[in-house]
């Protein structure tokens, strides 16, 4: 994300461990190899990449094409086939109009414009731009919406205030939670940890009461709290601390 104001709400993918400079000292673009290898993720790579050709620009815009198909209809036809070879011989034979299914209707135009792109040619970027702006336009979405882990900042507000306007608890649920929590204090000033698993029993025993709180009953904790915890060990001078004061 951008580290200055103006941009702070901008991401930036930067990604050059597979990258080759494609033009010379004076601009030109470099002349392609007779095989370059394969380069690139086998579900989202170019066809070229495929058949171990030079890639130019217009190979990452496949890329990024496949990615917004995934994004939008949530696979690709070729997900579970993970031979490259056969990845790519369907990529080559597929009708990839039939990607755009669920796509807006603009992305016919990106389509067809890297389909007619070749390794020399440069990509009409602004055009592909002005596709996801409208798309962006046309459904409501905003540059200043927020993003989905802001959307998750503000989720623990939501959960607090639901939570401080619950239903106070009943007199044997407020009986029920004095008990747990004399055990807890009475665990701090005494030493009754000589079952390493004692706490984590303890812990049990106490998640089982909050649940018995939540379907709002009642219970006989000195009797229902051993069964609850499997590692309970009662030492003789203690035992008074798990029955009920009823």
């Amino acid at each position: 994300m951008g580290r200055v104001q103006h941009t702070g709400r901008r991401l930036f993918m930067l990604d050059f461990g597979l990258a080759r400079q494609y033009t010379t000292a004076s601009g030109d673009v470099r002349p392609a190899r007779s095989a370059a290898g394969f380069r690139g993720t086998v579900r989202y790579a170019a066809i070229n990449a495929h058949k171990n050709k030079e890639m130019g620009r217009h190979d990452d815009l496949w890329s990024l094409f496949y990615m917004l198909v995934e994004f939008v209809n949530g696979q690709l036809p070729w997900r579970k086939i993970k031979d490259k070879e056969q990845v790519g011989l369907m990529k080559e034979r597929y009708d990839h109009r039939l990607l755009l299914k669920h796509l807006p209707s603009d992305f016919r135009s990106f389509l067809e414009h890297i389909q007619s792109l070749q390794y020399v040619d440069k990509p009409d970027y602004l055009m592909l731009a002005g596709v996801l702006e409208r798309c962006m336009k046309r459904r409501g979405v905003r540059d200043c919406d927020p993003y989905d882990w802001e959307k998750l900042a503000e989720a623990p507000q939501s959960v607090t205030t639901s939570s401080s306007s619950a239903a106070v608890p009943s007199k044997p649920q407020q009986r029920i939670i004095a008990n747990v929590t004399k055990c807890q204090d009475k665990l701090k000033r005494t030493s009754l940890c000589c079952n390493p698993f004692f706490n984590i029993g303890l812990t049990l025993q106490c998640r089982w009461v909050e649940k018995l709180v939540e379907q709002g009953n009642s219970c006989n904790l000195g009797v229902k709290a051993r069964h609850a915890n499997p590692f309970y060990r009662r030492a003789p001078s203690e035992s008074y601390i798990y029955h009920s004061d009823s």
